[in-house]
């Protein structure tokens, strides 16, 4: 998108006593949806995975229907997968 850097990454790294009280950034990604739309269900299937993938390195990730989902995902507060998540078939 306008403005993202070409190349993103997520990096799991283990937090030591030595790195206690700095400050560690989180990689975060919301797939924002519109609520009562169909989507295609191949692209659902891969949000999900990267989804999956954001969250089992130690990032925030997950679909949001609302600024108030978003925001609880962020906060760590909500794993929204809810009716996007389909398993390929």
């Amino acid at each position: 998108g306008l403005g993202s850097s070409d190349l993103i990454a997520i990096r799991e790294v283990e937090i030591t006593p030595d790195m206690v009280g700095q400050k560690v950034g989180v990689f975060c990604a919301i797939e924002g949806k519109a609520p009562n739309t169909n989507h295609n269900k191949e692209h659902l299937y891969q949000q999900s995975r990267f989804i999956d993938m954001v969250r089992n390195h130690g990032g925030r990730a997950g679909f949001a229907e609302t600024p108030e989902k978003a925001k609880d995902i962020l906060d760590d507060n909500l794993y929204v997968m809810s009716k996007y998540y389909k398993e390929k078939r």
